[in-house]
């Protein structure tokens, strides 16, 4: 069953854990070994969960951008490019037909 998660190195999509623990540095994160079953390349993934949007702060700025702006600029990365893959793949997706009659 293929995971959601590209290989970096040859781009199948068909990639699997080897293994998960919770980050050290950021809360609420878990850090995800996986490893590509096409041409065996480990790589990492960051998962943070953004289910709980917290109130919005004083100044008007949400707390769970002012977290994401504090990862290293390497998740931001990451999160950002998975953000652009799902998008372009929800475009790409054909709109169902509305039923008829309607």
């Amino acid at each position: 069953m293929a995971s959601g998660f590209d290989c970096p190195s040859c781009g199948h999509s068909d990639t699997f854990t080897t293994d998960t623990r919770p980050h050290k540095r950021f809360g609420g994160s878990v850090r995800r070994r996986r490893k590509c079953r096409r041409c065996g390349a480990r790589f990492t993934t960051f998962e943070i969960a953004i289910h709980e949007l917290p109130d919005v702060d004083s100044d008007g700025a949400p707390e769970i951008a002012r977290r994401f702006y504090n990862l290293p600029q390497e998740l931001q990365d990451g999160f950002m490019a998975y953000l652009a893959t799902c998008e372009r793949a929800a475009e790409a997706m054909p709109l169902p037909s509305p039923p008829k009659g309607e």
